[in-house]
């Protein structure tokens, strides 16, 4: 039930942003280069994946990668983008939360990469499942590149190197 109730709240706050900014997705291809590691295998759209006990199918826009019993998730939108994107959803994330009455536990942290900002978000309430979910922010603010690791809890240490790895791969065009 948490983790039906956490992937609620990761679509309620992606619709709420969407909303407000008038951003559209796009393909990623579009937006930016980047690379998958190399011994991963690309999931076809609409292709059923497990994340736990949960059942996602594969976006038709997204990106969609398994490396071993990891997933890595990448969509991309085009508009423009407030300056402050990435706080507002820092803080609408955490919001929601608190709202709805959820003890989450999450890890944020913000950083520049490559000429674009990050904001990394490590939910750490889930001890079987973890994630790691990113948004990243061009200089240009005329895109957002959103993203999500998940990976056995155990396998945390992995998921890091993968994530860091995959963000240093991208490149907005």
């Amino acid at each position: 039930m948490k983790k039906v109730f956490l992937l609620v709240i990761s679509l309620l706050t992606g619709l709420c942003v969407f909303g407000q900014n008038k951003l559209v997705h796009a393909d990623l291809d579009k937006i930016i280069s980047f690379s998958l590691p190399n011994e991963s295998s690309r999931l076809a759209p609409g292709k059923v994946r497990m994340s736990g006990s949960i059942e996602n199918k594969v976006p038709e826009n997204a990106v969609t990668a398994s490396l071993g019993e990891m997933y890595i998730q990448l969509t991309g939108v085009t508009g423009i983008v407030d300056a402050d994107y990435l706080e507002k959803r820092q803080k609408g994330i955490t919001d929601l939360a608190n709202s709805l009455g959820v003890k989450a536990d999450y890890q944020f942290q913000t950083k520049s990469i490559n000429n674009y900002k990050v904001l990394i978000l490590r939910d750490t309430t889930n001890t079987v499942i973890g994630k790691y979910q990113f948004f990243c922010l061009p200089n240009d603010q005329k895109s957002v590149v959103s993203g999500v690791i998940e990976y056995p809890y155990n396998n945390k240490a992995e998921a890091k190197i993968e994530l860091d790895k995959l963000l240093a791969s991208i490149k907005f065009k």
